[in-house]
């Protein structure tokens, strides 16, 4: 990944369960095709 001292923000990778995402407020979805993607629905 690369840092940028202006930008501070915690980034975490890690699996998640269905009962957070179920449970989830709002996340986001990465992949090689679309970069970062928010989604809407479930």
């Amino acid at each position: 990944s690369t840092e940028n001292p202006d930008v501070r923000v915690t980034v975490s990778t890690r699996d998640i369960t269905v009962g957070e995402l179920a449970h989830a407020t709002e996340f986001f979805a990465t992949g090689t095709a679309a970069e970062v993607v928010p989604v809407a629905r479930v």
